[in-house]
């Protein structure tokens, strides 16, 4: 849905460009024929009808799917989306058809002068302001329709989780400094910001899931939510760990890299930062809560699985992400602290895929990093049952080196690990 609007936005911005250059230039490139022609009024004033009845037909067709989709944001989960679905962005469009429509009337009412005057490029431009509406029309219409489909909601809802409302809320206090290092600090004013949190509305949509006892539909969010704070990391969110496969196991392409490369020379560090301590405080808050009111093991196993396929995509797509991935390994361990007791779900345990991402940290020389991950394996299987209970999980195969260290580290652990990641995790070292 995204893209086929950047494609239809695009393709505007284009015929704008052409609307200009005929209307500078005086051009006519679509409409080539001349007064001494015959039939030539009828012909070019059934178009001129055609365009003027399509546009108000279009018009009438938008009008129609706000009405919709008004009285379903008035429902709940949508309490909030009033603002979110119907964006600033929508009066350009509304503006488009106005001038549209009027352009066309009057064009239609000189038509005489115009083909005395041979003036024909303003019925060029007529055109191309109709073919403009109509995209506009399927631009907004496809806006319109993500209320029928939970998917298409959660991305526009995610939409407004972007660096500049992350700013404006102001969670944290973050600044580099001199040697380029992110120093941040979590505020603690309770709610005492700016601005409504953007994740609001996200927060509304996974409630109700939570209502109705929705595992599938919330677990789809979650991964969606993952997905986003992955897309302002600039890096391609690419599912790896768990046992679902199909399309979400797809591979990156070199295009997507490509893209997610050159948004990533426009972003600062401190930004990627601030939005990946806003959604992961989100996500480590939210979990906790989870506990009393939906207790199952297996919504741990997939924020843990969002999270370490989060890392993956900073590892292998991403640079310079170190302080990133502490944040996420940190908000692993709190997760993973919080349901230490409840009961275990199924014989998957994902945290035995950790392994295989230290392995993955260290071979693209994130070796702090890799150390930290597997010492907060180290802490968990000492403090909990995550991974010895299990008997399909064999340590023993293990590399020899994460073994070795693995084992060392599990020996000389204490309380300074756990004493140390609960304030890690809001605040630079």
């Amino acid at each position: 849905m995204r893209k086929t609007r950047l494609i239809i936005d695009i393709v505007q911005i284009i015929l704008v460009a052409l609307v200009v250059y005929i209307a500078v230039f005086k051009l006519n490139i679509i409409i080539t024929v001349t007064p001494n022609e015959f039939n030539s009024f009828s012909k070019i004033s059934d178009i001129l009808s055609t365009i003027i009845s399509g546009i108000v037909s279009t018009f009438g067709m938008l009008i129609s799917a706000f009405l919709i989709s008004s009285q379903l944001i008035k429902r709940s989960p949508y309490s909030r989306f009033n603002i979110i679905l119907n964006q600033r962005s929508s009066l350009i469009f509304f503006f488009i058809f106005t001038i549209s429509s009027i352009y066309s009337i009057l064009v239609f009412s000189k038509l005489n002068t115009i083909l005395y005057n041979q003036n024909l490029y303003l019925i060029d431009i007529s055109l191309l302001l109709f073919i403009i509406s109509i995209l506009s029309c399927l631009s907004l219409l496809l806006a319109q329709v993500a209320v029928l489909s939970d998917k298409l909601v959660c991305e526009k809802v995610l939409e407004v989780f972007n660096i500049r409302n992350i700013k404006k809320y102001g969670l944290l206090s973050i600044h580099t400094n001199e040697n380029n290092i992110v120093k941040y600090k979590l505020k603690t004013w309770g709610h005492r910001h700016n601005l409504a949190d953007p994740l609001g509305a996200f927060h509304d949509l996974l409630m109700e899931t939570i209502k109705n006892k929705e595992r599938i539909t919330m677990h789809k969010y979650l991964s969606l939510f993952m997905d986003r704070i992955a897309f302002l990391n600039n890096v391609p969110f690419k599912r790896n760990f768990g046992l679902a496969g199909g399309d979400r196991k797809k591979n990156i392409t070199i295009i997507s890299k490509k893209i997610h490369q050159i948004r990533g020379m426009f972003n600062k560090k401190e930004h990627k930062v601030q939005a990946t301590i806003h959604g992961l405080h989100y996500l480590v808050r939210r979990c906790k809560k989870l506990i009393q009111e939906w207790e199952m093991d297996n919504h741990r196993q997939i924020f843990i699985i969002n999270i370490a396929d989060f890392i993956l995509s900073l590892c292998k797509y991403g640079k310079n992400n170190g302080q990133v991935i502490d944040v996420c390994l940190f908000a692993i361990l709190r997760i993973s602290e919080d349901y230490k007791d409840v009961k275990r779900y199924g014989s998957y345990e994902p945290l035995k895929d950790l392994f295989e991402l230290s392995s993955t940290l260290k071979k693209h020389d994130y070796n702090k990093q890799c150390n930290l991950c597997i010492e907060i394996l180290a802490y968990l299987d000492r403090s909990s049952n995550y991974l010895s209970w299990n008997e399909k999980i064999d340590l023993n195969s293990l590399p020899t080196e994460i073994r070795v260290y693995f084992d060392s580290v599990r020996e000389q652990t204490s309380d300074k690990l756990r004493l140390g990641f609960r304030d890690s995790i809001w605040l630079s070292s």
